[in-house]
């Protein structure tokens, strides 16, 4: 009586978005009846035999996909309903000094790692809201350990005229899913609309069981193409579905239901991570992070381009380091270049006793990538001598920012080895560097840029000096034009 109250209260408050239905309650009931079930003999038992930290498991898992101050009102509407009944229904001091309410890097871990019994009972397929624009929640599943690279799929679909309408492909990434299914493997599915319908079984767990002896097997429908046919399940599959905020307004209520909800941002990512890192390293990253927004601030948003909200905390996250025992720490600064920035080396380890100020700098090194030549000359004036100067070598000298040819032929000159490649600093200090392979580059329109295609590619890189490096460029480089204005090159 008191979870309903609590429910209802849930659906009547201003503060908490209208993204919960009757099935998130009744699967945060299954599962809080599963944990009675292994906790009956437990001597801590209020609320017949429901403990707190049930409760919160429960909502963590069935009521999620809100930011934390949300989570923090709801959790709180839930706990207030039962206190009415039991007053010292509440967490331990331990738990509520530890803040352990909203790490969503270790509510995932855990519901990814439920045993197949509990998955059944209780456990639902996972519906990830990403809060950035470009898919970082992707990377960071795989960046944090949530999901076993060697163990997923990735299904993504385009939205280009001709792939919408492109009912083969359909039926290739379905058959690909299939046999995910049949394997046990975990698939990911990133702008995929087009295809839910077909899955609606398989995201509602409509499962029907066929036992014969020892020999228990589990099937459920899957559209292909014109036919439905009876697929395996194995007790080990699992399914994620992406989606971007931006999206999420237009999902109708019906589809929100079927999954457990998490919304991901680097943001919270960060901070989760930032809080597992020592008192020593909280204290540089703290300084750190305070030096860049006064930078971003003195600099000026408007003159780095594509800087949003994200971009500071992902560069932040970017240093921070994981175990396998979830401990974070600051990575090695020292053994963190790639073959894009190893030149940067001299202005980063200017003082490389100093970690702070290499770190700081390692960030700052970064940022000042997607900032415009003429931003960097007009705010130089407005820095102390020293650094203006050293800032100044490092866009100019160590980092290319004027042709693309010289920058083309720097990342792709990993490829040689495949792997990365040492290169040998002033100190005479071997240093295997990271194999950067993806980059967005900002250009201005011009007519160069926008007449880029096929013929171009003898043009930057074939030319008459007899360079055998250059005939491997042109080996590895294709140039596609996908609209007017953009360019791709794929190494």
């Amino acid at each position: 009586t008191c979870l309903c109250q609590g429910y209802r209260r849930v659906l009547q408050s201003s503060d908490i978005p209208k993204i919960f239905h009757d099935r998130d309650f009744i699967y945060m009931l299954r599962e809080l009846r599963f944990e009675l079930r292994t906790n009956l003999t437990n001597e801590d038992v209020v609320l017949d035999t429901i403990r707190p930290e049930s409760l919160l498991h429960a909502l963590e898992n069935n009521f999620n996909g809100i930011n934390g101050k949300q989570f923090e009102k709801l959790t709180e509407i839930f706990f207030k309903a039962v206190q009415e009944k039991r007053p010292d229904f509440e967490l331990s001091l331990k738990k509520q000094q530890n803040d352990v309410r909203y790490d969503i890097i270790k509510i995932l871990q855990d519901s990814m790692k439920l045993e197949s019994m509990q998955r059944r009972l209780y456990g639902r397929y996972k519906l990830i809201i990403d809060e950035s624009d470009d898919e970082s929640a992707v990377r960071l599943l795989f960046q944090t350990g949530i999901i076993d690279p060697n163990q997923t799929e990735i299904f993504r679909m385009s939205d280009f005229s001709d792939d919408i309408n492109n009912e083969l492909r359909n039926v290739e990434i379905l058959s690909t899913i299939k046999l995910c299914m049949e394997t046990g493997k975990t698939i990911l599915m990133v702008n995929t609309g087009r295809i839910h319908g077909s899955l609606y079984d398989v995201f509602n767990q409509n499962f029907s069981i066929m036992a014969t002896g020892n020999t228990r097997k589990i099937f459920s429908k899957v559209a292909i193409g014109s036919k439905t046919v009876d697929v395996v399940v194995n007790d080990n599959f699992q399914c994620i579905v992406h989606i971007n905020r931006h999206e999420f307004n237009d999902i109708l209520a019906p589809f929100l239901s079927r999954f457990q909800k998490f919304s991901l941002s680097i943001v919270d990512f960060y901070r989760i991570q930032f809080k597992r890192l020592s008192s020593e390293e909280q204290n540089i990253m703290n300084n750190v992070e305070n030096k860049m927004q006064t930078f971003i601030k003195h600099f000026g948003q408007q003159y780095l381009c594509g800087l949003n909200d994200n971009t500071l905390y992902s560069c932040l996250l970017s240093v921070i380091e994981t175990d396998e025992n979830r401990q974070c720490s600051i990575l090695n600064i020292h053994q963190s270049y790639s073959q894009l920035n190893i030149k940067t080396k001299r202005f980063i380890e200017e003082n490389p006793g100093n970690k702070q100020q290499c770190l700081l700098r390692f960030i700052l090194s970064k940022l000042i990538q997607i900032a415009s030549p003429e931003s960097i000359i007009f705010k130089l004036p407005t820095f102390q001598d020293k650094f203006a100067e050293s800032l100044f070598k490092n866009y100019f000298h160590y980092q290319e920012h004027f042709n693309i040819e010289n920058f083309v032929r720097e990342l792709i000159r990993t490829h040689e080895n495949q792997l990365s490649y040492p290169i040998t600093t002033d100190t005479h200090t071997e240093i295997n560097t990271i194999t950067t392979t993806k980059v967005t580059l900002y250009t201005r329109t011009s007519p160069y840029v926008v007449g880029i295609n096929k013929a171009s590619k003898y043009q930057l890189f074939n030319k008459q000096n007899n360079n055998s490096f250059d005939e491997k460029i042109s080996n590895l480089v294709e140039i596609l034009n996908l609209v007017s204005s953009s360019v791709l090159l794929i190494i």
